[in-house]
């Protein structure tokens, strides 16, 4: 994986990426692919994740930003106000949601956030 700790929000979009699954597996495994290849277009990429996860622990080694989530699965509503949080911390240009869990909740922190919002169906 690629780093993108010399990058700032200047050279390009700041991204940040929603993705709560658990293993490096499938639509997980896409979102490394994707955010290597935006970090290497000078995207900031800011990953979003489920704490003590495989993939946080693959990104922060690689060197992204990760900002771990306490999630505690599909009806945790506290979701919602912890990636308004970190979306209003990080200011991204876009908030790009990786389907599946998180991705209502997700979609409503943005839009509070006033920050546009994409969501990849895998």
């Amino acid at each position: 994986m690629l780093s993108n700790t010399a990058h700032s929000s200047a050279d390009g979009l700041k991204i940040v990426h929603v993705e709560l699954g658990g293993r490096i597996v499938g639509g997980p495994q896409q979102v490394i692919y994707l955010v290597d290849a935006l970090a290497q277009r000078g995207c900031v990429n800011v990953l979003a994740v489920a704490a003590g996860g495989p993939l946080g622990r693959r990104f922060a080694e690689a060197g992204y930003r990760v900002r771990e989530l306490d999630w505690k699965g599909d009806t945790d509503l506290s979701l919602l106000p912890n990636l308004l949080k970190i979306i209003r911390q990080e200011q991204p240009d876009i908030v790009h949601l990786h389907a599946g869990p998180g991705a209502a909740l997700g979609g409503l922190a943005a839009r509070l956030a006033g920050v546009p919002c994409v969501l990849s169906r895998r």
